[in-house]
């Protein structure tokens, strides 16, 4: 199912939302949740070349996937594996994580965030709602529908590197506006993260999600499915 995560703008019919996909995640998790930490890790940061002993430079020369070179994504991927042979030698839990994480989430790293301890994180919160396929927040700021979406992503919510801030402010983007929180489980995740690199969200219309927001809004077009 999908989980709204914080409350809906009034004034919005059909906001934008950002998704965070956690079906992928989930098998991971339940199997190699180490090989997953390094995974989160690696997206966000480059502390663990350090903790593996492994040279940036000789996998890499870019910190995010956005403006990466194939050579780059690649040697990124590489790193990654190298570091889970160190934790499993037989490889089994690499074989498993390439065959499960999607491939955007593989280009989709941002290692300037430099939150490279935010696997754990992950796991909890996806141990915590085991039958939820995707959190979504309600963007309170944004406008709706298609134009909506077309200014967000144009907007300064987002970096050169198309990393999302969700709290705070800086000089490069905007944090996004998102409303109360309403969902308890997810409330120490949010209250404690900072940004998302692009291979962690998607933007999405509300209408596009599989939510029930008939109690919400009774007019077009919205999925009315049961979860």
């Amino acid at each position: 199912m999908d989980l709204l995560v914080s409350t809906l703008p009034k004034d919005l019919v059909d906001p934008v939302v950002v998704v965070v996909p956690l079906k992928w995640m989930r098998p991971i998790v339940e199997k190699y949740p180490k090989a997953f930490d390094i995974l989160i890790g690696n997206l966000m940061g480059d502390g663990q070349f350090d903790t593996y002993d492994l040279l940036k430079d000789n996998y890499t020369d870019a910190n995010a996937g956005e403006h990466a070179t194939t050579d780059d994504i690649l040697g990124w991927a590489r790193a990654t594996k190298d570091m889970m042979l160190q934790e499993r030698p037989d490889g089994k839990s690499w074989d498993f994580v390439r065959k499960n994480t999607p491939p955007d989430v593989m280009m989709g790293f941002d290692m300037e965030i430099g939150n490279d301890s935010e696997g754990m994180r992950f796991i909890e919160m996806v141990e915590s709602l085991p039958n939820v396929d995707n959190l979504v927040f309600p963007i309170h700021d944004s406008g709706e529908g298609v134009t909506g979406l077309l200014t967000f992503l144009g907007g300064n919510n987002l970096d050169n590197e198309k990393t999302l801030r969700f709290r705070g402010g800086s000089d490069l983007h905007d944090a996004i506006s998102i409303g109360p929180v309403i969902e308890d489980s997810i409330t120490d995740w949010i209250d404690n993260f900072n940004m998302l690199p692009k291979g962690l969200y998607k933007i999405r219309n509300l209408s596009d999600m599989n939510l029930n927001v008939g109690m919400f809004q009774a007019t077009i077009n919205y999925r009315k499915l049961r979860i």
